[in-house]
Protein backbone atom coordinates (compact mmCIF):
# COMPACT_ATOMS: atom_id res chain seq x y z
CA UNK A 1 0.00 0.00 0.00
CA UNK A 2 0.67 3.82 -0.32
CA UNK A 3 1.86 3.97 3.42
CA UNK A 4 4.61 0.55 2.75
CA UNK A 5 5.83 2.32 -0.31
CA UNK A 6 6.54 5.74 1.90
CA UNK A 7 8.17 3.54 4.53
CA UNK A 8 10.41 1.82 1.95
CA UNK A 9 11.23 5.16 0.34
CA UNK A 10 12.05 6.75 3.76
CA UNK A 11 14.64 3.94 4.59
CA UNK A 12 16.29 4.00 0.71
CA UNK A 13 16.78 8.14 0.95
CA UNK A 14 17.76 7.95 4.47
CA UNK A 15 20.84 5.06 4.35
CA UNK A 16 21.44 5.58 0.60
CA UNK A 17 21.91 8.78 -0.67
CA UNK A 18 24.66 8.08 -3.18
CA UNK A 19 21.48 6.37 -4.97
CA UNK A 20 18.54 8.21 -3.66
CA UNK A 21 18.24 10.38 -6.15
CA UNK A 22 18.48 7.30 -9.25
CA UNK A 23 14.88 6.06 -10.40
CA UNK A 24 14.98 2.53 -8.86
CA UNK A 25 14.89 1.04 -12.96
CA UNK A 26 18.17 2.87 -13.01
CA UNK A 27 20.69 1.64 -10.75
CA UNK A 28 22.91 -1.14 -11.95
CA UNK A 29 25.56 -3.41 -10.10
CA UNK A 30 28.06 -0.88 -11.01
CA UNK A 31 26.40 1.72 -9.04
CA UNK A 32 25.66 -0.97 -6.16
CA UNK A 33 29.42 -2.06 -6.23
CA UNK A 34 30.46 1.52 -5.81
CA UNK A 35 28.02 2.60 -2.99
CA UNK A 36 29.27 -0.38 -1.17
CA UNK A 37 33.21 0.85 -1.95
CA UNK A 38 32.16 4.18 -0.09
CA UNK A 39 30.55 3.09 2.78
CA UNK A 40 34.02 0.61 3.54
CA UNK A 41 35.57 3.23 3.95
CA UNK A 42 33.13 4.72 6.67
CA UNK A 43 31.60 2.09 8.41
CA UNK A 44 32.83 -0.99 10.23
CA UNK A 45 32.27 -4.30 8.15
CA UNK A 46 29.68 -5.79 10.44
CA UNK A 47 27.41 -2.07 9.89
CA UNK A 48 27.66 -2.58 5.69
CA UNK A 49 26.71 -6.06 5.82
CA UNK A 50 23.38 -4.55 8.03
CA UNK A 51 22.94 -1.83 5.86
CA UNK A 52 22.96 -4.06 2.45
CA UNK A 53 20.57 -6.74 4.17
CA UNK A 54 18.10 -3.86 3.80
CA UNK A 55 18.79 -2.69 0.50
CA UNK A 56 18.68 -6.57 -0.71
CA UNK A 57 15.14 -6.48 0.86
CA UNK A 58 14.40 -3.54 -0.41
CA UNK A 59 15.08 -4.75 -4.26
CA UNK A 60 14.09 -8.17 -3.70
CA UNK A 61 10.27 -6.37 -2.89
CA UNK A 62 10.49 -4.34 -5.87
CA UNK A 63 10.96 -7.25 -7.85
CA UNK A 64 8.03 -8.83 -5.87
CA UNK A 65 6.35 -6.33 -7.00
CA UNK A 66 6.98 -6.53 -10.59
CA UNK A 67 8.61 -3.00 -10.71
CA UNK A 68 12.13 -5.02 -11.69
CA UNK A 69 13.22 -8.19 -13.26
CA UNK A 70 16.11 -8.69 -10.91
CA UNK A 71 18.32 -6.97 -7.89
CA UNK A 72 20.98 -5.06 -8.76
CA UNK A 73 22.40 -6.25 -5.50
CA UNK A 74 22.87 -10.11 -6.70
CA UNK A 75 26.55 -10.81 -6.85
CA UNK A 76 27.52 -7.76 -4.73
CA UNK A 77 30.56 -9.62 -2.47
CA UNK A 78 30.13 -8.11 1.19
CA UNK A 79 33.17 -7.45 3.43
CA UNK A 80 34.11 -10.51 5.88
CA UNK A 81 33.63 -9.56 9.71
CA UNK A 82 36.75 -10.78 11.80
CA UNK A 83 34.40 -12.72 14.39
CA UNK A 84 37.97 -13.17 16.19
CA UNK A 85 38.79 -9.62 16.85
CA UNK A 86 35.01 -8.77 17.70
CA UNK A 87 34.87 -7.11 21.05
CA UNK A 88 32.95 -9.61 23.25
CA UNK A 89 32.58 -8.45 27.05
CA UNK A 90 33.49 -5.10 29.18
CA UNK A 91 36.24 -5.54 31.25
CA UNK A 92 36.09 -4.65 35.53
CA UNK A 93 37.04 -1.28 34.90
CA UNK A 94 34.64 -0.63 31.78
CA UNK A 95 31.60 -2.07 34.14
CA UNK A 96 32.72 0.17 37.60
CA UNK A 97 32.31 3.32 34.80
CA UNK A 98 28.93 2.26 33.41
CA UNK A 99 28.06 1.34 36.83
CA UNK A 100 28.99 5.30 37.75
CA UNK A 101 27.41 6.59 34.40
CA UNK A 102 24.42 4.79 35.62
CA UNK A 103 24.29 6.08 38.85
CA UNK A 104 25.18 10.00 37.93
CA UNK A 105 22.14 9.31 35.23
CA UNK A 106 19.35 8.19 38.09
CA UNK A 107 20.72 11.50 40.14
CA UNK A 108 19.80 13.63 37.69
CA UNK A 109 16.96 11.82 36.39
CA UNK A 110 15.73 12.42 40.20
CA UNK A 111 16.31 16.27 40.08
CA UNK A 112 13.99 17.23 37.12
CA UNK A 113 11.49 15.35 38.55
CA UNK A 114 11.82 16.48 42.10
CA UNK A 115 12.01 19.96 39.94
CA UNK A 116 15.25 21.16 40.91
CA UNK A 117 16.71 20.97 37.27
CA UNK A 118 15.08 21.12 33.94
CA UNK A 119 15.70 20.09 30.88
CA UNK A 120 15.48 21.52 27.19
CA UNK A 121 15.56 19.49 24.35
CA UNK A 122 17.27 20.76 21.53
CA UNK A 123 15.49 21.81 18.44
CA UNK A 124 11.80 20.95 20.09
CA UNK A 125 11.98 23.97 23.23
CA UNK A 126 9.26 21.53 25.54
CA UNK A 127 11.12 20.72 28.62
CA UNK A 128 11.20 17.06 29.74
CA UNK A 129 12.97 14.55 31.23
CA UNK A 130 16.34 13.54 29.26
CA UNK A 131 17.56 11.21 31.86
CA UNK A 132 14.46 8.92 32.26
CA UNK A 133 14.74 7.07 35.47
CA UNK A 134 13.57 3.94 33.94
CA UNK A 135 16.47 3.61 31.38
CA UNK A 136 18.42 2.70 34.30
CA UNK A 137 16.70 -0.20 35.78
CA UNK A 138 16.68 -1.10 31.73
CA UNK A 139 20.35 -1.04 31.17
CA UNK A 140 20.73 -2.87 34.82
CA UNK A 141 18.43 -5.52 33.88
CA UNK A 142 19.45 -6.56 30.46
CA UNK A 143 23.20 -6.82 32.14
CA UNK A 144 22.48 -8.96 34.93
CA UNK A 145 19.95 -11.17 32.88
CA UNK A 146 21.81 -11.42 29.51
CA UNK A 147 18.54 -10.92 27.56
CA UNK A 148 18.49 -9.38 24.06
CA UNK A 149 17.32 -5.78 23.76
CA UNK A 150 14.12 -6.79 21.86
CA UNK A 151 13.83 -9.07 24.58
CA UNK A 152 13.84 -6.75 27.41
CA UNK A 153 11.59 -4.13 25.41
CA UNK A 154 8.83 -6.87 24.74
CA UNK A 155 8.76 -7.60 28.36
CA UNK A 156 4.86 -7.40 29.93
CA UNK A 157 4.94 -6.60 33.54
CA UNK A 158 3.23 -10.20 33.91
CA UNK A 159 6.51 -11.50 32.86
CA UNK A 160 8.13 -10.13 35.65
CA UNK A 161 7.70 -12.67 38.73
CA UNK A 162 8.51 -10.52 41.38
CA UNK A 163 8.23 -13.75 43.89
CA UNK A 164 10.35 -16.02 42.35
CA UNK A 165 12.69 -13.43 41.20
CA UNK A 166 12.68 -14.01 37.51
CA UNK A 167 11.81 -12.95 34.29
CA UNK A 168 10.24 -15.07 31.71
CA UNK A 169 10.75 -14.30 27.72
CA UNK A 170 7.77 -15.25 25.50
CA UNK A 171 8.45 -17.26 22.87
CA UNK A 172 6.97 -14.81 20.18
CA UNK A 173 9.76 -12.26 21.77
CA UNK A 174 12.02 -15.13 21.84
CA UNK A 175 14.98 -15.18 18.77
CA UNK A 176 13.97 -19.18 18.58
CA UNK A 177 10.51 -18.90 19.47
CA UNK A 178 11.30 -21.02 22.89
CA UNK A 179 10.25 -18.95 25.77
CA UNK A 180 12.32 -19.40 28.63
CA UNK A 181 12.47 -18.07 32.35
CA UNK A 182 15.77 -16.33 33.79
CA UNK A 183 16.75 -15.52 37.02
CA UNK A 184 17.50 -11.94 38.17
CA UNK A 185 20.15 -10.75 40.58
CA UNK A 186 20.23 -8.61 42.56
CA UNK A 187 17.27 -8.72 44.05
CA UNK A 188 17.84 -5.02 45.24
CA UNK A 189 16.91 -4.54 41.03
CA UNK A 190 13.44 -6.04 41.57
CA UNK A 191 12.87 -4.00 44.35
CA UNK A 192 13.80 -1.28 42.26
CA UNK A 193 11.31 -2.19 39.19
CA UNK A 194 8.96 -2.55 41.72
CA UNK A 195 9.16 1.00 43.08
CA UNK A 196 9.15 2.49 39.56
CA UNK A 197 5.99 0.67 38.69
CA UNK A 198 4.20 1.95 41.35
CA UNK A 199 5.75 5.71 41.43
CA UNK A 200 6.23 6.43 37.21
CA UNK A 201 4.76 3.48 35.03
CA UNK A 202 2.11 5.26 32.82
CA UNK A 203 0.21 2.05 32.91
CA UNK A 204 0.74 -0.69 35.44
CA UNK A 205 -1.90 -3.25 34.46
CA UNK A 206 -0.32 -6.90 34.51
CA UNK A 207 -0.80 -6.65 30.32
CA UNK A 208 0.74 -3.66 30.19
CA UNK A 209 4.47 -3.10 28.73
CA UNK A 210 7.20 -2.67 30.87
CA UNK A 211 9.16 0.19 28.83
CA UNK A 212 7.53 3.10 27.36
CA UNK A 213 9.28 3.15 24.28
CA UNK A 214 10.01 1.09 21.12
CA UNK A 215 13.70 1.81 21.30
CA UNK A 216 16.63 2.96 23.65
CA UNK A 217 18.65 4.40 20.75
CA UNK A 218 18.66 8.07 21.72
CA UNK A 219 19.07 7.27 25.49
CA UNK A 220 22.00 4.63 24.90
CA UNK A 221 24.04 7.12 23.22
CA UNK A 222 23.86 9.56 26.00
CA UNK A 223 24.66 6.95 28.14
CA UNK A 224 27.82 6.21 26.12
CA UNK A 225 28.61 9.57 26.11
CA UNK A 226 28.35 10.01 29.87
CA UNK A 227 30.23 6.69 30.73
CA UNK A 228 33.09 7.81 27.96
CA UNK A 229 32.56 4.69 25.68
CA UNK A 230 33.88 4.50 22.48
CA UNK A 231 30.92 3.18 18.83
CA UNK A 232 31.38 -0.24 20.08
CA UNK A 233 29.90 0.22 23.14
CA UNK A 234 26.57 -1.30 22.24
CA UNK A 235 23.67 -2.97 23.78
CA UNK A 236 24.23 -6.37 22.11
CA UNK A 237 27.45 -6.09 24.73
CA UNK A 238 25.47 -6.43 28.05
CA UNK A 239 24.40 -9.85 26.71
CA UNK A 240 28.00 -10.88 25.67
CA UNK A 241 29.75 -9.30 29.27
CA UNK A 242 26.66 -11.66 31.37
CA UNK A 243 27.39 -15.12 29.39
CA UNK A 244 31.65 -14.18 29.76
CA UNK A 245 31.09 -13.13 33.13
CA UNK A 246 29.51 -16.74 33.19
CA UNK A 247 31.37 -18.64 31.65
CA UNK A 248 34.50 -17.43 33.64
CA UNK A 249 33.09 -18.08 36.92
CA UNK A 250 32.69 -21.91 35.97
CA UNK A 251 29.31 -22.11 35.00
CA UNK A 252 28.79 -25.22 32.79
CA UNK A 253 28.41 -24.59 29.14
CA UNK A 254 24.63 -26.20 28.70
CA UNK A 255 23.31 -23.49 31.59
CA UNK A 256 24.81 -20.67 29.45
CA UNK A 257 23.19 -21.50 26.94
CA UNK A 258 19.91 -22.13 28.68
CA UNK A 259 20.26 -19.00 30.43
CA UNK A 260 20.93 -17.35 26.60
CA UNK A 261 18.13 -18.83 24.69
CA UNK A 262 20.84 -20.22 22.22
CA UNK A 263 19.47 -23.09 20.00
CA UNK A 264 22.65 -24.57 18.99
CA UNK A 265 25.55 -24.58 21.74
CA UNK A 266 28.10 -23.87 19.26
CA UNK A 267 26.76 -20.17 19.48
CA UNK A 268 27.57 -20.80 23.50
CA UNK A 269 30.91 -21.68 22.52
CA UNK A 270 32.36 -18.37 21.37
CA UNK A 271 32.60 -17.54 25.09
CA UNK A 272 35.06 -20.10 25.92
CA UNK A 273 37.54 -17.70 24.58
CA UNK A 274 37.40 -15.33 27.41
CA UNK A 275 37.61 -18.43 30.03
CA UNK A 276 41.02 -19.65 27.70
CA UNK A 277 42.66 -15.93 28.36
CA UNK A 278 42.42 -15.94 32.01
CA UNK A 279 44.21 -19.61 31.88
CA UNK A 280 46.58 -17.65 29.78
CA UNK A 281 46.85 -15.36 32.44
CA UNK A 282 47.48 -17.44 34.97
CA UNK A 283 49.93 -19.62 33.28
CA UNK A 284 52.04 -16.34 33.12
CA UNK A 285 51.61 -15.63 36.78
CA UNK A 286 54.32 -18.67 37.62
Amino acid sequence: GADTHARMAHLFIRKFPLIADSAIRDITLRDIEQLKTAMVQVYAPATVRRSFGDLRALFARAVDWGELKASPCDGVKLPTVDRQSKRLYLSDDELDRLETALTEWTRRGQQFESGESLAVVPGRGCQCNVHPLWFPLFVRLQQRTGLRVGEVLSLRWSDIDFDASTVTVRGEAEKTGQSRRVPVRPLELLSELARWREAYAADANDDARVWPVNSIRKPWQRLRQMAGFGEDFVPHLLRHTFASRLVRNGVPLPSVQTLLGHRDIGTTQRYLSTRDADLVEAVGRL
